[in-house]
C-alpha cells in the first residue's frame, strides 16, 4: 500500500552496524534535506533492515559506504526482493535499478537507497543524495 509523503513527519532510517558500510554524517545531511521534521536512526545487521522496510516499521535505508567497499549480490538481492514485493523501491543512490549479472555489483554502485511504499520519498532522498555528494568521502 503506497503512502503519501505527508505522512512522513518523523522518518525512521535503518542503517547497518558496520562503520565501513555507512557514512553517517552524509546520511544525516540527506535526512535533514529530505523534508522530514525529524528522524530516528536504527542500526541493524543482516536482512532485518529490509524486513523493517517491508512491514512499514522503517521508511528508508541508505548504505553510503566508505571508499573501496563493493556490494556483494548475495547481500543485496534478497533485500531488494523483499522491499519490492512489499511495494517499496530499492535502487542505487542515483535512483537507478540495480543489475545482478555478476557476483559483485558494478563499481558504479557506490551507494544504495531503499524506501517503503512511498515513491515521492525515494525521489526526495535521491535529490538530497545528489545535493550532498560532496560529503561522500568524509
Amino acid at each position: 500500500r503506497k503512502k503519501d509523503i505527508k505522512t512522513h513527519f518523523n522518518l525512521t532510517l535503518v542503517e547497518g552496524v558496520e562503520s565501513s558500510h555507512t557514512n553517517s554524517a552524509w546520511a544525516q545531511a540527506v535526512m535533514n534535506l529530505s523534508g522530514a521534521y525529524s528522524f530516528d536512526s536504527v542500526r541493524l545487521d543482516s536482512q532485518a533492515k529490509a524486513v523493517m522496510l517491508a512491514d512499514g516499521r522503517a521508511d528508508c535505508f541508505m548504505r553510503l559506504p566508505t571508499a573501496g567497499y563493493r556490494e556483494k549480490v548475495w547481500d543485496v538481492a534478497p533485500a531488494v526482493i523483499l522491499v519490492q514485493e512489499a511495494g517499496g523501491l530499492f535502487t542505487d543512490r542515483y535512483g537507478r535499478q540495480l543489475q545482478f549479472n555478476e557476483d559483485i555489483l558494478s563499481s558504479e554502485v557506490d551507494g544504495l537507497l531503499a524506501t517503503g511504499a512511498c515513491p515521492e520519498l525515494h525521489s526526495k532522498l535521491v535529490d538530497a543524495l545528489t545535493q550532498t555528494q560532496y560529503l561522500q568521502r568524509t
